[in-house]
This record gives C-alpha cells, structure tokens and sequence, in this order.
C-alpha cells in the first residue's frame, strides 16, 4: 500500500515512461508538493466531517 508522496514517486516515474513522457523533464517534487497539499486539505475535511455537526438549513425537516 502506498503510504506517503514519496512511495509512488517511483511507480510516476514508470507510468510517464510507459506512455513516452520524460520523467526528468517534469519536476516531481513540485508534483508531489501539490499532491501532498492535496492531501493535506482531504484530510481536514475528513477531519472536519468526522468532528463536526451541521446544523439543517432552515426550513428542513427530517
């Protein structure tokens, strides 16, 4: 299982390959920095659901 950003850095690299896009061309750490924001801003809101209750919106009845 892929754990953090670095695990599957490798696995992007062999996927760009695999469909002819050099991998060195493309800054990883930039994309990985994007996907750990990402991330990052899943989690709060995941975070957010499990801690929070939402009030109904008025006029909403169950």
């Amino acid at each position: 299982m892929i754990k953090s950003t670095v695990d599957w850095l490798p696995y992007l690299k062999q996927s760009l390959k695999l469909i002819d896009i050099d991998a060195e061309a493309i800054d990883l750490d930039a994309v990985a920095e994007q996907f750990g924001q990402i991330a990052a801003f899943a989690n709060q809101v995941n975070t957010f659901a499990l801690t929070e209750t939402l009030e109904p919106s008025a006029g909403f009845e169950p």
